[in-house]
């Protein structure tokens, strides 16, 4: 059985493949067309049954858009599924992993195609100025080294502050405590911005593959100082758990932290950061990047991956 199953993860075989072609219109968020984009697609060469894949499996076909934004791309296809993906200088590309032409599957698991040709849309983000700031990609597993205190957390230095790590200036505190009461748990965590003119507000992810938040951070916006998540188990019922996160996955988080303040208690000068979610606080402190602006009263969000001012990561990090 064992030399079945390895067979069959690695068997490929031929297939009368179809002479098939992609239409591709590439704007801008203001909805002008990039000229000069480059659009590439990529198909598998022949069927490929069981598991695994390597690149050379692929075959790749590229074309740029002309003066209204549009591309086609004609190449042969076995499958019926592509992947679609564009890029233009000063731009965020981005992709489309699941494109499929309409087909059938033949008994001999081939594709009887349908249609032949099929149209796509790309919107790509302008770069405007990525700058380097102190980032860190998602930390599983962060413990929380004391519960039931508030513990400071330095985004500059990606770390809990002193005595807990190395960090040096608390940009927010964390508190997680778990209650036990007739066999309901509640983990229970609080992210709290103490200092004054300190704070944070949440917004919806916006899709793509690049730059997910916004350019700038809104310094109008109305800046909460304490967030809250929650775990409820009951143990005689776990399927009925509750997990209420600080952020969802959709969703990320800009701060306004180590705010400086006048003799009239007017904030003078603060720093601005990002952090993209889930954010979740149980033993661990979760969240998915954060991404720390030095630069005081800079309220620039957009991150240049290149440049990462935090030489201790060696997470995947992204705009």
């Amino acid at each position: 059985m064992w030399r079945i199953l390895v067979l069959w993860g690695i068997v490929s075989t031929s297939a009368y493949a179809a002479r098939v072609s992609v239409s591709v219109e590439v704007r801008d968020e203001a909805g002008l067309p990039i000229s000069n984009a480059v659009v590439s697609v990529s198909t598998q060469k022949k069927l490929m049954f069981g598991y695994g894949s390597r690149p050379d499996h692929f075959e790749w076909t590229s074309n740029v858009t002309d003066e209204a934004g549009m591309a086609s791309i004609g190449f042969d296809c076995c499958t019926a599924d592509f992947s679609c993906q564009a890029s233009a200088q000063g731009y965020y590309g981005e992709k489309i992993g699941k494109g499929r032409f309409a087909a059938v599957e033949n008994q001999d698991l081939t594709m009887r195609f349908l249609s032949v040709s099929t149209n796509l849309s790309f919107v790509l983000r302008r770069k405007i100025c990525p700058i380097p700031m102190y980032s860190h990609g998602a930390m599983l597993n962060l413990r929380i080294p004391s519960w039931g205190n508030y513990i400071g957390y330095d985004l500059m230095r990606c770390d809990w502050v002193t005595p807990y790590g190395s960090g040096e200036t608390a940009d927010f505190e964390i508190l997680f405590q778990r209650e036990e009461a007739e066999g309901i748990v509640k983990r229970m965590g609080k992210m709290r911005f103490a200092q004054d003119g300190a704070g944070a507000y949440v917004s919806k992810k916006i899709v793509s593959d690049g730059l997910v938040s916004a350019h700038v951070a809104d310094t109008n916006a109305v800046y909460g100082t304490e967030f809250e998540s929650m775990i409820c188990v009951d143990r005689r019922h776990p399927a009925e758990s509750t997990v209420k996160d600080i952020i969802s996955e959709e969703e990320y988080m800009v701060l306004r932290t180590r705010p400086k303040l006048d003799l009239e208690w007017n904030v003078i000068s603060v720093n601005y950061s990002k952090i993209y979610g889930p954010i979740r606080i149980d033993k661990e402190f979760h969240f998915g990047q954060s991404s720390f602006n030095p630069t005081p009263n800079d309220p620039n969000l957009e991150y240049d991956v290149t440049r990462n001012l935090n030489r201790k990561s060696r997470n995947r990090t992204r705009p």
